[in-house]
């Protein structure tokens, strides 16, 4: 029964950028894959998705485009998360967007004002963290940090349809979501 257990979800997560491309799939609080991959051509976003695709995914995680002073740069993300978008719904993955303010506000605990190299540097060490001194560029910890955050939305919603279905309290059920350390 759901409700007197953990959740595990397969997730795949995409930290997109045309130069270079983080992606990750965990599980159950390891990760399973992970690489950096240059995407500046549809030929590009299929080898990619094959990649994190390999090992299946209940979920594809995509951060969003931060609309910033560069538009041009806005305008390739925004692309970009579009050919993801519909690169794994054709293959049949759900996926979700969301903007790096919320997911690493959530995971790392910090302010969207902070500094982006802070930011980037907060995820490196918080991967190395809580995935058992791994070492990882921004990239991949940025795209493992994604996988976590769709995780624990994935649990969330599993636990929240448990609990409606057995009439568990909802402090019960925020117990049984991860504290915010992932299993090593």
């Amino acid at each position: 029964m759901i409700a007197n257990r953990r959740v595990a979800f397969t997730v795949a997560a995409l930290d997109s950028a045309p130069e270079l491309t983080g992606w990750a799939t965990i599980d159950d609080g390891r990760i399973l894959r992970r690489g950096a991959s240059p995407v500046r051509c549809a030929a590009d976003v299929e080898a990619v998705a094959d990649q994190v695709l390999a090992l299946g995914a209940d979920l594809v995680v995509v951060e969003g485009v931060f609309v910033g002073k560069n538009a041009d740069t806005a305008l390739q993300l925004a692309e970009l998360v579009g050919a993801w978008k519909q690169t794994f719904g054709l293959r049949g993955r759900p996926v979700r967007t969301v903007l790096a303010s919320e997911w690493q506000r959530e995971i790392l605990g910090c302010s969207p004002r902070a500094k982006r190299d802070e930011r980037k540097a907060l995820a490196v060490a918080w991967v190395e963290r809580n995935f058992g001194g791994v070492k990882v560029g921004h990239d991949i910890a940025d795209a493992v940090c994604l996988a976590v955050w769709g995780a624990r939305q994935l649990e969330r919603e599993a636990l929240g349809r448990a609990g409606t279905a057995t009439g568990a309290d909802s402090g019960h059920q925020r117990d049984l979501v991860r504290s915010g350390e992932a299993r090593r």
